[in-house]
């Protein structure tokens, strides 16, 4: 079963680069994200099952909107395996690493600020495509 099979709710791709922040450490850029997840480009992804606390501003939002998130899939880049025994692990290598996340939880507020977001994402994309 592919990665978008099990999702709940469809990935809208983020028009601009938008980097994630742990406290004041940037963690990658957001290349997409729905109401339940997201995807973080990022050459240092972080171990499936890491909790992170994240920061990002969103397209036409004044503020910027906090969440908890789990890291649920890592896609390592090619130079992170140094041993044989690593690329035998089937550990998943691509040109474009990075970390799936599962949001855990935001407040309402920035769950408005999300959602508001991914309804005008939607709405910009099907009138592109009209």
């Amino acid at each position: 079963m592919g990665e978008s099979e099990k999702r709940q709710t469809p990935r809208i791709p983020v028009p601009v680069y938008i980097q994630a922040f742990t406290e004041s450490f940037p963690v990658g850029i957001l290349k997409d994200v729905s109401s339940e997840g997201m995807f973080i480009q990022s050459t240092e992804p972080k171990e499936v099952g890491t909790r992170m606390d994240l920061s990002l501003r969103l397209p036409g939002a004044e503020a910027k909107i906090q969440l908890r998130a789990e890291v649920v899939r890592v896609i390592y880049p090619p130079s992170f395996y140094e041993t044989e025994v690593d690329v035998r692990s089937g550990k998943p290598v691509a040109d474009n690493p990075g970390m799936g996340l599962r949001i855990l939880s935001a407040s309402p507020q920035d769950l408005v600020s999300l959602e508001g977001f991914l309804r005008g994402s939607d709405t910009a994309g099907s009138e592109a495509a009209s």
